[in-house]
């Protein structure tokens, strides 16, 4: 909340206490602010999900429906993200939104759950992702990792993207 009051006043040049209130516009662009935001916390923690445990394999990459590839631990974060991302997702929930984003090869669900138990074994040093393998639910314990996902890999238009240095900011 801070970020934001700040990237807020220093867009309107609100450098010192201002003496009456200071209104912000309907033209401001919140929109960039929160992508911007987004890279600069989220990103740490996700990359470190995206990636994944090290493995002697080459993971399969699967077709999106927007025409790019994605690994397991790719398509469950952006699965995630497309729910939202809600603080806490029911498994088949998560199916769903991945039945949605992949075009073919879903992964089984024997894939997913290992893939799951990963990332929250990756989460639990740098935080974001718990899989509770009794109540079949998934929750995104990071605030920023949730604003990430939101700002940075699901679109307003429903398309997500799959982060790339080279490409502007959604």
């Amino acid at each position: 909340m801070q970020k934001l009051c700040w990237e807020i006043c220093y867009g309107l040049g609100v450098d010192t206490p201002p003496i009456k209130p200071v209104g912000v516009s309907e033209q401001y662009d919140l929109i960039s602010m929160y992508t911007r935001i987004a890279k600069d916390f989220g990103l740490p923690i996700y990359q470190k999900l995206e990636v994944g445990p090290q493995s002697r394999k080459v993971r399969l990459r699967r077709p999106l429906t927007w025409g790019e590839e994605a690994d397991i631990y790719q398509a469950i974060l952006i699965a995630i993200a497309q729910t939202g991302p809600a603080s806490s997702i029911r498994y088949d929930d998560l199916r769903d939104a991945m039945n949605r984003i992949l075009v073919k090869n879903m992964p089984q669900k024997h894939e997913i759950t290992s893939a799951l138990k990963q990332l929250a074994l990756i989460s639990t040093k740098a935080g974001g992702v718990d899989w509770d393998e009794d109540s079949r639910k998934v929750d995104i314990s990071d605030p920023y990792l949730r604003f990430f996902l939101r700002w940075q890999i699901r679109r307003s238009s429903d398309t997500p993207l799959l982060l790339d240095d080279s490409a502007p900011p959604v």
